[in-house]
């Protein structure tokens, strides 16, 4: 999976946040966090949902993450 871009900028719709924006092959995934523990949760969710959306990675109904590719 290759990242095309990568930012980390003040938000401007939430005072005191901060938005992560991800690109990864026409895939856009944006993530707003104002702490750490937001942004490792924003890092996780960025990866879980470009994961799924280059077919890395599957997450099953009960929430399970598996890989796809070795």
């Amino acid at each position: 999976m290759k990242i095309d871009d990568i930012s980390i900028t003040k938000s401007t719709v939430m005072q005191g946040s901060w938005v992560l924006a991800i690109e990864s092959r026409g895939y856009k995934f944006l993530g707003y966090f104002d702490n750490l523990l937001g942004f490792m949760n924003a890092c996780s969710d960025a990866m879980k949902y470009l994961g799924q959306a280059h077919g890395a990675i599957k997450i099953d109904k009960d929430g399970t993450v598996t890989s796809t590719k070795v």
